[in-house]
């Protein structure tokens, strides 16, 4: 069901840090949750979710601190986390990738 509103929408951006790559890497996966909320009506809907997977290539920095989930939902977003950055690694490894040496 669509509506419309008179006083606009505003997009809100939710991020945490799901994944962290074990080893020397410095690799950790985020994802973000867009929703658009009508503040008007007070709805709001989620619109899309975001993977995103950053690397540091500087070798002096620190690893990334590693993710402990602490509820079920953020056990299922680590799992989903790990899930996506091994296969984003083995797709890399398929392609013979130069990314591979971040990962």
């Amino acid at each position: 069901v669509s509506t419309q509103s008179t006083g606009g929408s505003i997009l809100q951006l939710r991020s945490m840090v799901s994944y962290t790559a074990p080893g020397p890497v410095k690799t950790f996966s985020v994802r973000v949750t867009a929703r658009v909320i009508d503040p008007v009506q007070g709805a709001n809907q989620l619109t899309n979710v975001f993977h995103f997977t950053f690397t540091c290539p500087d070798p002096n920095a620190p690893p990334p601190l590693p993710v402990v989930p602490t509820t079920y939902q953020e056990a299922i977003v680590f799992v989903e986390g790990r899930r996506r950055y091994i296969r984003g690694k083995q797709i890399a490894e398929s392609l013979k990738s130069s990314l591979l040496r971040y990962l």
